[in-house]
């Protein structure tokens, strides 16, 4: 709201105060909350009519960093970045060296707008596959497999054999006991 608008309403409601009104009723007829009008009247008594002017939205955030810290960011970088290899992994060496106290998601926002680049983990040789055994076909009716459900309140376990190509499912056996025994009896 503009500054000559909020001295207007000022005027109106001392205006309903003279002629007997109390405040809360003026604020009330005006639609304007009453701790409003009241920190209005205090800027406009400690500053005037430029104490009732909005102040420029802004500021910056409230959780910046400073710049000794983007500094501190950049040297940790230089000092230890080969070494880390990672924004997570300089954020908690800052911490432990008492450089700089940020997230790691700081640690990287920084980097990337300063265009410094971690090097990251070398890339790993593939985990070979598991093979077949050569006497194993892969095909229905040559790999079975088993497993326990357990039902804990009947106190009763179910076992269960499976073919593992087709997924067909073979047989099933429920007993009070899980054993080899009621494998054997399932397969």
């Amino acid at each position: 709201m503009d500054a000559t608008v909020k001295a207007g309403l000022l005027d109106l409601v001392a205006h309903a105060e003279r002629a007997g009104w109390s405040t809360r009723t003026a604020c009330a007829l005006l639609e304007v909350d009453q701790d409003r009008v009241a920190r209005w009247r205090a800027r406009y008594v400690a500053h005037g009519r430029d104490g009732l002017a909005d102040a420029v939205p802004g500021g910056g955030a409230v959780h910046g960093i400073l710049e000794d810290e983007r500094a501190a960011i950049i040297e940790l970088h230089a000092q230890w970045g080969e070494v880390d290899r990672s924004h997570r992994k300089l954020a908690h060496r800052g911490s432990r060296e008492q450089l700089v106290h940020v997230s790691p998601a700081t640690v990287r926002r920084v980097l990337t707008a300063e265009g410094l680049v971690l090097p990251g983990n070398p890339p790993r040789d593939p985990a070979p596959k598991p093979t077949w055994p050569p006497w194993l076909e892969w095909a229905p009716n040559r790999i079975w497999c088993y497993d326990f459900t357990h039902f804990t309140r009947a106190k009763r376990c179910a076992v269960a054999v499976i073919d593992v190509v087709s997924k067909y499912w073979l047989a099933t056996v429920v007993s009070a006991e899980e054993s080899s025994t009621q494998v054997e009896v399932c397969f």
